[in-house]
């Protein structure tokens, strides 16, 4: 039977019934149209993936509140589908749209926009080894698309980010510190300030699949270095 989960809460134990799982969709990437004056035709511009959107199908069980289901059912949060139970998207629902239809019939159609990419519902921090006082390990980004990491590096010296024999960064230190890298966020932090006056480069990110990544310290050691890889998918 299909189902699906919004922010933790099962449909099942709201009495929901899901009809039947959406389709499997992808992200609309979106264009800016260009014309060059004295060029033929016309250019386009990536401007990245859009927001789109994603009906649920539903029906509601005689016993079941409505009224809850309309306060569960509306906002932004995460919805995990039962055909990939894996993963999550972030989307903003507004069930109050199909409030008479939900009164009138005990079911309706409810629209969720959703951003583009699907991430991992299980996205645990990987520990990995430290060798001479450096990091040099493989990750892997289970994703379709690039992945922008959380690391944390224990250091106690500058130190430099190298993923797959390439430069991302470099941050001062003059102290042992717990350095955190978040990439999706785009901010550095000096045990939990932030820090990233004292960053220099590109946050770092991964590649699908096989990723080698260097953490190596010019003048001090890194003791301890944890990933969160946040894969994506389309």
């Amino acid at each position: 039977m299909s189902w699906f989960e919004f922010n933790g809460v099962r449909s099942s134990d709201m009495g929901v019934l899901l009809m039947s799982a959406p389709d499997i969709t992808r992200a609309p990437m979106r264009y800016e149209l260009v014309e060059v004056n004295g060029r033929d035709g016309v250019e386009y511009n990536s401007l990245g993936y859009g927001n789109y959107i994603k009906e649920l199908n539903i029906g509601i069980k005689k016993e079941a509140d409505i009224d809850k289901i309309l306060a569960w059912l509306s906002g932004k949060g995460r919805l995990t589908i039962s055909n990939e139970p894996d993963k999550y998207y972030e989307v903003f629902m507004l069930s109050e749209s199909v409030y008479s239809k939900l009164i009138s019939f005990r079911k309706a159609i409810i629209p969720c926009t959703c951003k583009p990419f699907k991430k991992a519902v299980k996205n645990t921090p990987v520990k990995l080894s430290i060798e001479e006082a450096k990091v040099n390990s493989t990750v892997i980004n289970a994703g379709s698309y690039i992945a922008e990491p959380t690391i944390d590096v224990t250091v106690n010296g500058d130190f430099e980010i190298y993923i797959n024999g390439n430069k991302f960064c470099d941050i001062l230190l003059n102290e042992e510190s717990i350095i955190t890298i978040d990439s999706e966020n785009m901010e550095c932090y000096k045990n939990g300030v932030k820090y990233n006056r004292s960053m220099k480069g590109e946050f770092p990110v991964f590649e699908p699949g096989e990723n080698s990544l260097m953490i190596e310290s010019l003048a001090g050691a890194v003791t301890k270095c944890e990933v969160v890889v946040n894969p994506r998918w389309l």
